[in-house]
């Protein structure tokens, strides 16, 4: 190996563990709930402690406000909002792009410039944005699960209340009977309700969380009817009945799009095919009768 890539792997490798140690020793979260705990909580703090996320100290104050919330609303959509912080992700963010830099300056000094810069500059493009792909990825699967979950859950929730459970016990025992993403955060939101806060400001809470529209229009019509006194059994009967048609309707369009997914992947791979071999033994006759004249 050269000087030149030894220096180079060093001062990048460097950089990585410098930037792992800053996270580790700068970005702890225990800091942040010392910090919040010394400017005292409120009841408006409280309401809103999902939903924006209590900024750490140290480097952490240096990440702009609107990324900084922008970021902790899509890891609780992907539903890693209690394992990764915005800190953890503008890390990752760093770490990989160094080492697809290293990557990159090894090929570059073994097998020369060229092609190798447009390739390094890929991979430490991909790597920068391979965190919000993955919480993209993750954020719309779980909420094409509780879309899917809701209407069922909706349906035994209005059997629990016309059995004489209250509400937030039908819920709770829907939600331990259950499983899955929705059955999780119905017994948060129960926790929530539990330990004081508003059913508005938990509904809220619940809907940062997951962001489905559904469960969004859900919670509305839930506070609604219990401001007007509304019977609850046929708003959940209601609100169950409209999900299913809702989730009827999308798998009617999905079906509908999918000839027009298909045509291209038929004109560029299907088509070709099929034309050699219903066209190729004829094309090769007459190119071979055609040389013989």
């Amino acid at each position: 190996m050269m000087p030149v890539e030894i220096l180079i792997l060093t001062v990048l490798l460097g950089t990585a563990l410098g930037i792992v140690g800053w996270v580790l020793a700068s970005g702890s979260p225990r800091r942040a709930v010392l910090s919040n705990l010394e400017r005292g909580a409120n009841a408006k703090a409280a309401s809103t402690t999902v939903r924006t996320r209590a900024r750490g100290t140290g480097w952490a104050a240096l990440l702009p406000s609107a990324w900084y919330e922008r970021t902790a609303r899509k890891l609780a959509h992907a539903g890693m909002g209690e394992r990764f912080t915005p800190e953890k992700t503008v890390a990752a963010k760093l770490i990989g792009t160094l080492l697809a830099a290293l990557f990159g300056a090894v090929l570059i000094t073994r097998i020369g410039a060229g092609w190798t810069w447009l390739a390094a500059a890929g991979a430490m493009a991909l790597a920068f944005f391979l965190p919000e792909i993955l919480m993209y990825n993750a954020s719309i699967k779980r909420r094409a699960e509780v879309d899917l979950q809701l209407p069922d859950m909706l349906d035994q929730m209005s059997i629990a209340v016309s059995a004489g459970l209250g509400f937030d016990a039908a819920m709770l025992r829907v939600a331990k009977a259950g499983h899955g993403v929705l059955a999780e955060e119905f017994v948060r939101t129960i926790q929530d309700l539990h330990v004081g806060k508003s059913r508005r400001s938990s509904y809220e809470d619940l809907n940062a969380r997951v962001g489905s529209v559904p469960l969004r229009r859900f919670t509305r019509t839930i506070v609604q009817a219990e401001t007007y006194g509304l019977g609850l059994v046929d708003v959940l009967q209601t609100q169950a009945d409209e999900l299913r048609d809702i989730r009827k309707q999308n798998a009617e369009r999905k079906a509908m799009a999918i000839p027009v997914k298909v045509t291209f992947p038929l004109i560029v791979a299907i088509l070709p095919a099929l034309f050699i071999v219903v066209l190729g033994p004829a094309v090769v006759n007459i190119v071979t009768n055609l040389g013989r004249l």
